[in-house]
């Protein structure tokens, strides 16, 4: 995997393409993560990137690493760095089959870094983006953005909650995404314990 490269149209319509296989949605009527690796422990053949995972930036090179003994449970989380380059923005993504039709649950928890204070215009927020059986993208939901507020002492859940799938979507593409603003941020966050569930309405 190429860290370094960019998302474009073709590339994310190829991973859309090639996402996996949906594990169950529910057993014995408990809600299951439909994602892998969610809280980053699992690296890819003891590499440092945690798969299946994929990270991206839109102008700069990104700066996302494992935070090895900062985390809510397990060993690391995720740590997403601003780089001061305004109209930038940075992520990390999995792709998921879904349902059309049905309604999800994507969530997160963030934690300001304590040494490294997200600043400047710089923002987090999460993303669902619907695409269909030829990996175009059919609809799209934003999260509420998180700015320098969020805390630095205790892990706070973010999450877009019970969103309808589009009828023809196969597969979303779900992000946990840093926007540099206007201004340029700086500082970073911690991403850990994601998950995206199935909800019944």
């Amino acid at each position: 995997m190429d860290r370094t490269a960019r998302i474009i149209p073709v590339l994310l319509m190829g991973l859309v393409m090639c996402g996996g296989v949906a594990r169950a949605a529910e057993i014995g009527g408990e809600q299951i993560n439909l994602l892998e690796n969610p809280s980053f422990e699992s690296t890819d053949g003891g590499k440092s990137w945690p798969e299946p995972w994929m990270s991206y930036s839109f102008q700069e090179q990104e700066d996302m690493t494992p935070a090895e003994g900062l985390r809510r449970t397990g060993m690391q989380s995720m740590r997403l760095a601003a780089r001061g380059a305004p109209g930038d923005f940075e992520g990390v993504i999995q792709v998921v089959p879904v349902t059309g039709g049905e309604y999800y649950t994507f969530k997160a928890y963030l934690l300001n870094d304590r040494n490294e204070r997200l600043g400047g215009s710089a923002y987090v927020q999460l993303v669902i983006e619907w695409r269909d059986k030829d990996g175009v993208e059919v609809g799209r939901d934003y999260g509420a953005q998180r700015d320098a507020g969020l805390s630095q002492t205790r892990w706070d859940p973010v999450e877009l909650s019970e969103k309808q799938a589009p009828s023809s979507a196969v597969r979303a593409v779900v992000g946990i995404h840093l926007f540099e603003g206007g201004q340029g941020g700086e500082g970073a966050i911690l991403v850990d314990d994601v998950e995206l569930v199935k909800t019944k309405r």
